[in-house]
């Protein structure tokens, strides 16, 4: 299909694109609503002294890892879903938690999620507190943890991302609308303009008559030409009849004019182009077969 068949195409699909864009933005975002937000807190520690030998530092900086471990262990967690009463399992909770370690920075990073800003901030502070008490006063300089960055309650959720997931919505409207329109264009078996008509005929494209706007035929006045020659329809009839004469090198002396179905006005197209023939090429004869 050359590029006037795909604008036809965008022309008469643009609304259900639109639409179905517009539908399913909205339905993404009214689902989103109903997602409770997400709130993410966090507390950082730094593992070890701040200036120290390199081998306490060293140290310090493969304790990080295993610390960031401890955070997960299932004590840790039953510890603090017993301070706060929480109504969760152990797994939901290990699933809520993450420990992020730098051996770098030797800094370990604990991070909570929860419905609540709040309890997110408490449960982070917990864990951290309940680390340092389970290591004891008796752990050595490289092992020492100290509260750099105290949690604080959350503005922001995390999640749902509402811009992003209202997005995607849309992105999903488009690309079912595009397929439906694909796959209807690519069943029909119907012409639905005249760049269709002329990739499919092979056959250059004169022109089209609307003949029953508001013209109806009488026995007095049966074509539109004799009785409406100023109207839109006797106009396009006459051009296209011009055309038609011009199509061919040669004056033609015998025109077919064909149908697609029952009650197409093709005969009346061509009672119209003969009256119009007769007086300008002189005597017409009309065969109705």
């Amino acid at each position: 299909m050359n590029a006037r068949i795909y604008l036809a195409l965008a022309r008469r699909w643009w609304w259900t694109v639109v639409s179905a864009m517009i539908a399913a933005s909205v339905t993404g975002f009214l689902a989103v609503q109903t997602v409770p937000p997400t709130y993410e807190a966090e507390t950082r520690m730094l593992v070890g002294p701040v200036n120290a030998e390199l081998d306490t530092l060293r140290a310090s900086a493969l304790l990080v890892e295993t610390y960031a471990e401890l955070v997960h262990n299932d004590e840790a967690l039953t510890t603090v879903i017993d301070e706060f009463g929480l109504q969760t399992t152990l797994a939901d909770l290990r699933d809520d938690v993450r420990a992020v370690a730098n051996p770098t920075t030797r800094l370990l990073t604990i991070e909570v999620a929860h419905t609540d800003p709040t309890i997110a901030a408490q449960l982070a502070t917990a864990l951290g507190d309940d680390l340092i008490d389970a290591l004891g006063p008796a752990v050595s300089p490289a092992g020492s943890l100290r509260l750099i960055d105290a949690a604080q309650p959350p503005i922001e959720p995390v999640a749902p991302n509402v811009p992003l997931l209202t997005g995607l919505s849309a992105a999903g409207g488009l690309a079912a609308a595009l397929v439906l329109a694909l796959l209807v264009e690519r069943f029909s078996n119907t012409v639905n303009s005249r760049f269709e008509l002329t990739e499919l005929s092979g056959a250059p494209f004169l022109g089209s008559v609307l003949l029953r706007g508001r013209f109806r035929p009488t026995a007095a006045d049966p074509l539109v030409v004799d009785a409406q020659p100023g109207s839109e329809a006797s106009l396009s009839a006459r051009l296209l009849t011009g055309k038609v004469g011009l199509a061919s090198p040669e004056r033609p002396s015998v025109i077919l004019i064909v149908g697609s179905e029952h009650g197409d006005g093709v005969g009346e197209l061509a009672a119209n182009m003969a009256a119009i023939w007769g007086r300008s090429l002189g005597q017409t004869v009309l065969l109705d077969a």
